[in-house]
């Protein structure tokens, strides 16, 4: 059994899905793990994002797209700034300019349609008995909930419902009214990049809350009952994680592989 307190948030959860040694080593061990440069465009082009919205709050005007390819390029920098993963083969300045690309696109062709009421809005609530917390990406004038993805293939909205569900959860608490919609707004980066909104049309569905409260529970009874099922071998994370060189699961499966992996 775990003695650790357990707070949860919509991204441990992904986590602990995806699997659960890849959880136990990020969340209990505390081992930072090196970003590939996918994820590293991703968070910087978020952060440009999040920079421009935060101000247009009050101003009402979106930045200058100079300002958020900036707040993007240092973002991308301080992401990698201890090195990213070693056998990610991409070119560190092709997936940066990349990038570049993804925020030229935001800021000429989202940024204008959305005006911003929170941004980055810190939230924290009980479902159950788990403590659930995390951050409302943007709350806009419609009562929309939105968040921005990058990806670089053509999205389905399934991917982060479970995210949103707990970010519409979590607006309720804290406004006592419910959201109008939920909005993925994804930034394709495919070589001519395009923008993607995926809405649901509606507030999250009562279905969706029992799914998301399931999941949850079953997560926290998971990590409680000291569970950490290496999922990474079935659901391919093993391809990607930064974390697999000192992982017991993924040893004995190159050892099963290849005898001569030691």
């Amino acid at each position: 059994m775990s003695d650790f307190p357990i707070v949860l948030s919509s991204s441990s959860v992904t986590t602990f899905l995806r699997c659960g040694q890849q959880w136990y080593l990020a969340y209990v061990e505390g081992v930072k793990s090196p970003p590939t440069l996918k994820q590293a465009r991703g968070i910087a082009v978020h952060k440009a994002v999040e920079v421009n919205m935060a101000q247009k709050i009050d101003s009402f005007t979106d930045l200058p797209v100079a300002d958020m390819i900036d707040a993007y390029s240092t973002s991308y920098d301080d992401v990698g700034s201890d090195g990213f993963d070693v056998s990610d083969k991409q070119m560190i300045g092709t997936v940066k300019d990349e990038g570049v690309k993804l925020v030229k696109l935001h800021a000429e062709t989202v940024a204008p349609t959305i005006q911003p009421m929170f941004v980055e809005r810190p939230v924290q609530f009980d479902l159950n008995g788990i403590t659930f917390s995390g951050q409302v990406d943007i709350q806009d004038s419609d009562n929309r909930i939105r968040d921005t993805k990058t990806t670089a293939r053509k999205p389905t909205g399934e991917s982060y419902i479970l995210n949103m569900t707990g970010y519409a959860l979590a607006k309720r608490q804290l406004d006592g009214d419910v959201e109008s919609d939920i909005v993925l707004d994804y930034l394709v980066a495919t070589k001519s990049p395009y923008y993607l909104p995926i809405a649901a049309g509606g507030p999250v569905t009562d279905d969706q809350i029992v799914r998301f409260a399931n999941v949850v529970e079953s997560v926290a009874g998971s990590i409680r009952s000291g569970r950490f099922a290496p999922n990474g071998l079935v659901s391919g994370a093993c391809s990607w994680c930064g974390y697999k060189a000192m992982c017991p699961a993924y040893d004995k499966r190159k050892l099963i592989e290849d005898p001569e992996f030691f």
